[in-house]
């Protein structure tokens, strides 16, 4: 090694300027791990939107099965099927006969 490298190297490792590296290599590492908190943070969030839609898109899906359901259980229109494709009718006064 020539007398610059060790000039170098005794200028570097001198105990402020070692503090000084440690300390920018620091700072660097605490930049890096910010950018990839906001990073993951960023990929969160858009999940959460996804997650999000999907379940307002089930509650609408649930709301219209719901009404679907009452519009297929109401009274008129079981009244109806069972007058047209069973053909049943309500029976006459004289034709009921009330159990004690």
């Amino acid at each position: 090694m020539n007398i610059l490298a060790i000039k170098l190297l005794a200028w570097l490792f001198m105990p402020a300027r070692l503090v000084v590296i440690c300390l920018t290599l620091a700072i660097a590492a605490s930049a890096i791990a910010v950018a990839w908190s906001a990073h993951l943070t960023n990929k969160c969030y858009t999940r959460i939107q996804v997650v999000t839609k999907e379940h307002d898109d089930l509650a609408h899906v649930y709301e219209q099965l719901l009404l679907e359901r009452s519009a297929y259980t109401g009274y008129s229109r079981i009244d109806k099927l069972a007058r047209q494709q069973l053909g049943m009718v309500t029976p006459l006064a004289e034709q009921m006969q009330v159990l004690h």
